[in-house]
């Protein structure tokens, strides 16, 4: 029986999500900042680069929301389940660190490796077809440059759009019950009450251990 197999492209994904980055990477490591770099030049000519600050900026404004609110709640919760999850909490912390560390290690040799053997292709096609390497890399920048423009255009629509629903959901949704502070009450009191149980529970089932030791 034959069996029909899927294309991998979680895989390729992968793969040219690694690519981008260690170019990028390369090309932010030769001239030692964003800005000054091809891709950032690239940007600043097509005027894609101020959208992309401002995008930026809208990231770091709300990662830093995040970290506060992080800040203030996580020890509260981690608090709680502290004792049950900290062998767990452990070993997922060990494995984050791990993946973080290989992802960086597989980018700087992806970056090493470019640097490597980019010229040495740039030489070859030069030599079997000169003037193949410009032709191809001028049609992909006015591709790129036609895209970017719409997609930016796009992009900042959509940022548009999502700060009107989140404005609208603040108004007509998250309000009375459902106000940030009730929803925060709720949680803390729905912990709370699983904390209760879990523990009367464990007591209950300890004591009929017990009396059945007896």
């Amino acid at each position: 029986m034959i069996t029909n197999k899927t294309f991998p492209w979680v895989k390729l994904s992968f793969v040219l999500i690694l690519v981008i980055s260690g170019l990028l990477a390369f090309d932010v490591n030769k001239y030692g900042s964003f800005k000054d770099s091809s891709t950032g030049h690239f940007l600043q000519d097509i005027g894609a680069l101020t959208y992309f600050e401002h995008a930026y900026t809208r990231v770091q404004i709300f990662s830093i929301m995040i970290f506060k609110w992080c800040l203030k709640n996580i020890p509260v919760y981690y608090g709680i389940v502290k004792e049950t999850t900290a062998p767990v909490l452990a070993v997922v912390k060990d494995m984050i660190a791990l993946c973080i560390g290989h992802f960086f290690r597989v980018i700087n040799i992806l970056a090493e490796y470019t640097a490597e053997k980019v010229p040495v292709v740039i030489d070859i096609l030069n030599a079997y077809a000169p003037g193949l390497f410009e032709t191809v890399q001028n049609y992909s920048f006015e591709t790129w440059s036609f895209l970017s423009t719409y997609l930016m255009q796009l992009f900042h629509l959509i940022i548009q759009y999502i700060i009107i629903v989140i404005e609208w959901t603040k108004v007509n949704i998250f309000v009375g019950k459902l106000s940030p502070e009730n929803l925060q009450k709720y949680t803390m009191d729905a912990i709370e009450t699983t904390h209760n149980v879990a523990t009367q529970t464990f007591a209950w089932l300890s004591q009929q251990t017990e009396q059945i030791s007896i």
